[in-house]
């Protein structure tokens, strides 16, 4: 079983004792669209050939050499990775190949030896994939749509010496094992926020995944409500771990703030005045 927003490395194998010309591969499970999500993994050497929906796909592949029901063959290890986005029992049937494979020679039209090819079909069994729902209990507020494992969260600030009413960019950088280019950064305010001293925006942004692939940047700009505020404080991130079966959660580091202006004048607070008087600004 497997559970909903979890990505799994799967593998699909192919056995091979002779020489091959075209081939086609229908792989049932790739054009699930409603139900799971197919990805090509880095990696070369890379084969075409595979229909995923609408998209052509090249998939990274091995190949060594394997016994199959007595027999040795070439086998050929297509890599790919699967996210189910859909709870229940999705049932496939088999994936298939059909190849041209060489029997040996034959003679052409003016009598010269040509090879011979006939067309062989082989086939999976058929597929069947039980998809769990999330828990409820014990999900955390700060928990979006992070499923994996490994996750760690930094928080950087643009500015740390700031008055009422300046903007801060925060960096917010998300690092685990999971699929990152969909995950989504939970409210503020739910990863520990203060609303009174902070204003956050509605729509967090979409983020960018970093080059090296392992995590996800967002850039927010929060502003500063009031003269309460001394830290951006520790935010935490909220995510479900498939191998544990439960939900986790992870901390940033506070950040310390220098909030000047603090303290508001009004004409009413002026006890000087005359040639003697003077202003100062900060």
């Amino acid at each position: 079983p497997l559970w909903v927003g979890e990505t799994v490395d799967a593998t699909l194998e192919w056995y091979l004792r002779r020489d091959v010309g075209q081939r086609t591969f229908s792989v049932p499970l790739f054009d699930q669209d409603e139900w799971v999500e197919i990805e090509a993994p880095p990696g070369q050497p890379r084969l075409g050939g595979f229909q995923a929906g609408s998209r052509q796909l090249e998939l990274p592949y091995s190949q060594d050499k394997a016994n199959l029901d007595g027999s040795e063959f070439a086998r050929f290890r297509f890599q790919f990775r699967l996210t189910p986005s859909k709870v229940g029992t999705l049932s496939l049937p088999p994936a298939r190949i059909v190849a041209a494979l060489n029997v040996g020679f034959g003679r052409d039209v003016f009598g010269f030896q040509v090879p011979e090819s006939r067309l062989f079909a082989a086939a999976t069994k058929p597929l069947k994939l039980e998809i769990r729902p999330l828990p409820q209990a014990g999900r955390p507020a700060s928990f979006k749509n992070a499923v994996g494992s490994a996750f760690n969260i930094e928080v950087s600030a643009g500015r740390t010496v700031v008055r009422v009413g300046d903007p801060i960019e925060l960096r917010i950088r998300l690092r685990g094992k999971g699929r990152l280019a969909g995950l989504i950064l939970p409210e503020l305010p739910s990863m520990g926020l203060s609303e009174q001293q902070f204003a956050a925006p509605e729509e967090p942004p979409a983020g960018e995944v970093l080059e090296d692939g392992k995590g996800k940047l967002f850039r927010v700009s929060v502003r500063l409500r009031s003269t309460d505020a001394k830290e951006i404080p520790a935010l935490s991130f909220g995510y479900f771990d498939p191998s544990q079966g439960s939900y986790q959660t992870v901390h940033s580091q506070p950040i310390a703030l220098s909030v000047k202006g603090s303290a508001v004048v009004g004409a009413g607070d002026v006890v000087g005045s005359g040639p003697a008087a003077s202003a100062a600004g900060a």
